[in-house]
């Protein structure tokens, strides 16, 4: 998929759960204590090198509340796992959510790694535009120039 494509669908994706999220009444607060507590174990299940385990528990996370953080992480695991085509739409949508340069580079790193070059630039670059410094970005843009 091209990353046009899926900025866009991320983007239309975040337009409905933004509309979701102003439909539901009282029982926003409920899910959000029970996703940040899955939020939680999914980060201790990742300090003890257990990604498919966190993966999973960032899934439960999301689906209760959605949280650009939340979504990072999921990334993250799904590459720790060998998921990388798994890992673009967490990514995309972290990348969408979040104007941090986290996201975006190792979305970078994963489009690189699947051989889609041109999106691991065009993304690499949002991520130094974001971070200047960025050091996952700067070594995807060394990766290609070589």
């Amino acid at each position: 998929m091209h990353l046009s494509k899926l900025l866009l669908v991320t983007q239309s994706t975040q337009t409905g759960l933004c509309s979701k999220a102003g439909k539901h009444g009282g029982g926003m607060e409920r899910n959000e204590e029970e996703a940040y507590q899955r939020y939680e174990k999914a980060r201790s299940c990742m300090d003890a090198g257990n990604f498919s385990q966190a993966a999973v528990l960032f899934q439960e996370s999301i689906a209760l509340s959605v949280h650009a953080k939340a979504l990072e992480l999921l990334g993250e695991c799904l590459c720790k796992t060998g998921d990388f085509q798994q890992a673009i739409v967490p990514l995309a949508a972290a990348t969408t959510l979040n104007n941090q340069g986290r996201a975006p580079a190792l979305l970078a790193e994963v489009f690189l790694h699947l051989g889609e070059v041109s999106d691991a630039q065009a993304v690499a670059e949002i991520a130094l535009q974001r971070d200047k410094g960025n050091k996952k970005a700067l070594h995807v843009i060394e990766k290609i120039s070589r």
